[in-house]
């Protein structure tokens, strides 16, 4: 017999939301700083650098958005969200081997999968939005990560080429 399993609502507002990922990239640009400074070969330090230099800007571009004081209001929105749809930022990092030893082409494949995770998780929580304001903050946030997920592609394959 099948067991069927009760997916949990839970509610946060969307500045713990966006807090949440603010600390994703903050947590990933520390563990993608300390392999850069056990990094041995000059390759594999330019592609951590600039995954690192990645997560700081994203950390640094949402953590600024979210001191705007203009912003507190519609940050107090609460979002519906399923405990059992996306691992926590802390699971998912835990799963990730962010290493000065990673060809370049583990690199790519880490840079991709630290910049779908956040895609996911904003495609998660666009989905239950309701308010069009904030939807449309999620949904540029959404775009800059994909945005920045092609750039990280096209640097790691120009890396290459080196």
């Amino acid at each position: 017999m099948e067991r069927e399993v009760e997916l949990v609502q839970t509610y946060e507002t969307a500045h713990d939301f966006m807090s949440s990922i603010v600390d994703f990239h903050a947590q990933a640009a520390q563990r993608l700083s300390a392999a850069q400074e056990q990094c041995n070969d000059e390759r594999n330090t330019m592609a951590l650098c600039y995954l690192h230099d990645y997560q700081q800007r994203m950390q640094q571009s949402l953590a600024h958005y979210l001191q705007d004081s203009e912003q507190h209001q519609l940050l107090d929105t609460w979002l519906p969200f399923s405990l059992n749809a996306e691992p926590t930022p802390d699971e998912f990092l835990s799963t990730l081997a962010i290493e000065s030893t990673l060809s370049s082409t583990d690199l790519l494949k880490l840079g991709q999968a630290l910049a779908d995770y956040v895609v996911s998780v904003l495609e998660v929580a666009s989905a239950s939005i309701d308010s069009l304001r904030l939807s449309v903050v999620v949904n540029s946030l959404l775009m800059q990560e994909s945005n920045e997920r092609k750039k990280l592609t096209r640097a790691m394959n120009s890396l290459n080429e080196i």
